[in-house]
């Protein structure tokens, strides 16, 4: 095995890289071993975990010719060197199983699957221990059997544990009713709630819960648990009637009560909200608005800290996304087309679609609300012969970060400005990290905006590695911005190597740490691990 360090070759990187003009990070310690995979298939990391001395690597590998994936444990050490591997195909069973999720809680590792008994109608979901020490996987267990209506199961799942790990939570969702032509939501959502204690032992089960308090129905967009056992929910009141006023809830349901806490805002429409609860046991909501009903004018950043006894807001706190940040890294022409519609009396706001993305705690108890601004492009073209082509491209754009106090304060807001597009629907185009009380953003740039951000605004991120790079922004809790390097794959070092994809190639270990899969060729792979200095 060829093992070498990136943070020893990153001085050379920076070196070459200054006649550019290109910033390179040394914020970053890179430590990589090359591997060469003698299994077939690029590999999909799954999971990574920090375990003692090392870390724990869930991955699965397509398989050719009849499809599926088998699936794999590695455990690495801390120079990222192999130590044990081994292959847990035959235990996940994939032709009949589907695996869900693997969670980690109270010093344990869990495989989540679900089974579809068709000629019955019913769906089957198991949890599995994973003795990682051993390399065995333990019996399949039970959790939770559901049966269900016509050819399909309308069933959904999640697994959520709680900050300081006293809680692990299944929820159980059931597809609402909707309207034929509208799709639009006529009935409350319904929730089982499975909840089990730091010992594996189930302390709670809760069947068929109407999401329904006062008459008012609600359509759940996001579930915790706290460290109490208590469940937060926030939920959107279903518009039954056309004259039905719109507003969002946060709902509490503890040990088979459930109430539900207006969220009474007066500036605007929430558009996106998001619930966070830390280990010190602090809750707050963050997310977007609109100042008005019919979004004619801009967006705004909306955070509250909730009171985890009640789950009611207790202060709300904005700030509107003003002209002169949504201007920030556009070309001079762009600025200039935005000045003549302002002096012409016309809108101005240029975020299309603002949605919550990731919530990220720093050491000092503050947290890192980030937002992504992205659009769905369709583009239908038709030939000389009439035939049509459509073609559907995601557009990921600009960041918008905001730091919220222990308290629940906005201390405060920036753009990062990106611009990333592509065929694949990713959810979201960055990967992001406490980076010793900092925010780190990582995400594919192009090599151009890590010299400079001229009258040509930020460029486009392009699959060109002669133009591309891995950047780092790094931004502090009063806002101020660095951008930098990570990889850049016009140099020699990078050149050979295939980019990341984003939700199959990364994996954030505790908020702090990422580690990639960085390959080359067709048999050549390594592990690259991301951790501040």
């Amino acid at each position: 095995m060829n093992k070498f360090f990136f943070s020893g070759l990153l001085f050379l990187l920076v070196s070459i890289t200054q006649s550019f003009g290109q910033k390179m990070t040394d914020a970053i310690q890179f430590a990589y071993e090359d591997l060469i995979w003698d299994v077939p298939g690029d590999p999909i990391l799954q999971k990574a975990f920090e375990i003692p001395d090392g870390y724990l690597v869930f991955r699965k590998h397509a398989i050719r010719g009849p499809g599926g994936y088998n699936y794999f444990i590695e455990k690495l050490d801390n120079n990222l060197k192999r130590t044990d591997f081994i292959d847990i195909s035959a235990d996940i069973d994939e032709r009949n199983y589907f695996v869900e999720e693997i969670v980690k809680f109270a010093d344990k590792y869990f495989i989540v699957t679900s089974k579809q008994l068709r000629d019955i109608s019913t769906e089957e979901y198991y949890i599995q221990e994973v003795d990682w020490e051993a390399g065995k996987v333990g019996k399949r267990e039970l959790v939770f059997k559901y049966k269900y209506e016509g050819r399909r199961s309308n069933m959904s799942m999640f697994v959520r544990t709680s900050p300081n790990d006293n809680f692990m939570l299944f929820t159980f969702s059931y597809s609402a009713k909707l309207q034929t032509f509208t799709r639009r939501q006529l009935e409350a959502d319904t929730r089982t709630f499975i909840v089990f204690d730091s010992e594996m032992e189930e302390v709670e089960r809760e069947e068929s819960v109407e999401m329904k308090v006062d008459d008012y129905s609600f359509s759940i967009d996001q579930t915790i648990i706290s460290d109490e056992g208590v469940i937060y929910l926030l939920g959107d009141r279903v518009i039954e009637e056309r004259d039905d006023e719109r507003f969002t809830s946060i709902l509490k349901f503890n040990r088979g009560d459930l109430i539900a806490n207006r969220i009474n805002f007066s500036e605007g429409v929430l558009t996106d909200l998001s619930l966070k609860l830390n280990k010190e046991g602090n809750l707050y909501g963050g997310g977007y608005y609109y100042e008005d009903e019919g979004r004619g004018s801009g967006y705004g950043v909306v955070v509250m800290a909730v009171d985890p006894d009640t789950g009611e807001p207790l202060s709300i706190s904005t700030q509107l996304i003003d002209k002169e940040m949504l201007i920030e890294g556009l070309s001079d022409k762009e600025k200039a087309r935005i000045e003549r519609r302002e002096s012409f009396g016309k809108e101005t706001k240029q975020v299309h679609d603002l949605d919550v993305r990731q919530i990220v705690t720093h050491k000092d108890g503050s947290v890192s609300l980030i937002g992504e601004n992205w659009d769905i492009v369709v583009t239908t073209t038709v030939d000389a012969n009439g035939n049509r082509s459509t073609t559907v491209t995601y557009v990921y754009k600009e960041l918008f970060v905001t730091r919220i106090s222990p308290e629940g304060e906005i201390i405060s807001t920036v753009k990062m400005p990106k611009k990333y597009s592509g065929k694949a629907d990713l959810q979201k185009s960055f990967h992001a990290m406490d980076m010793d009380n900092d925010l780190g953003i990582i995400f594919y740039d192009n090599r151009q905006n890590l010299i400079e951000i001229g009258p040509k605004g930020v460029l486009p991120y392009t699959r060109k590695s002669k133009k591309t790079a891995l950047s780092l922004v790094r931004v502090s809790p009063d806002g101020k911005q660095t951008r930098e390097g990570i990889i850049d794959y016009a140099m020699k070092p990078y050149s050979s190597y295939r980019h990341y994809r984003f939700n199959i190639d990364m994996e954030v270990i505790d908020e702090d740490k990422m580690l990639f899969v960085t390959y080359y060729g067709k048999k050549k792979f390594g592990y690259a691990l991301a951790t501040p200095k």
